[in-house]
Order: structure tokens, then sequence, then C-alpha cells
């Protein structure tokens, strides 16, 4: 039996790293996790498979081009990769391929 996978770090001091609206990252990693780095949503009935504090998807193909489970639950690995898709999307999080559902809930346009 494999051992299970640890998760390292904290999100929300990750989060300064970057040039991004520093608000605007926040309320999508606390709605997408509440900052708990060790939540794994599987629910394959939604085409849902994510990772971490900003709940990178890694369902199916796109496995293949995004980070390992374990790196993802590594708080500065996860962070830095959502970083890379705000910044991919036009540096929006509002985007379909991002986090689009959280923006609306949380009031980001």
């Amino acid at each position: 039996m494999a051992a299970p996978l640890q998760s390292t770090g904290d999100c929300k001091s990750e989060l300064g790293k970057y040039d991004w609206p520093q608000d605007q990252a926040y309320k999508v990693m606390f709605q997408e996790s509440s900052n708990n780095l060790r939540i794994i949503n599987n629910n394959p009935a939604t085409g849902d498979y994510s990772v971490g504090c900003f709940q990178i998807n890694l369902i199916g193909a796109v496995r293949a081009t995004r980070p390992s489970e374990e790196s993802l639950l590594i708080a500065e690995n996860n962070v830095r990769y959502a970083y890379q898709m705000y910044v991919n999307q036009g540096r929006t999080f509002c985007k379909t391929s991002g986090w689009f559902n959280t923006c609306k809930k949380v009031g980001i346009n």
C-alpha cells in the first residue's frame, strides 16, 4: 500500500510572492479550499479531480500538462502554478479554464 501524500506549507503566505491582485487571489484561494492545502476534490461526475489550495484540476488528459499531484500538495508549487494560470489567461482568474464559477461567487469580474 502506497504511503499517503503529504502536504507542506501555507498557501496564504505564498500569495504575496506574485504580482496579482492580492485580495482577488486570496478570495479565489479561500473559496476553493479555505486555505486547506490538503483538499482533494475527486468528483468524476463533474469532471473534477482538483488538488490543493487553488484546486488545480488534474482529471483526464490535462494531468499530463500540469504539475503532479504530489507537487501540487506543496503550497509553493500550488500557488506558483495558479499564478502561471492567472497570467496565461490574460492576468485574470475569471476564464472558464480557470476559476470562472468562483469569480462569480466571490464577486470578481
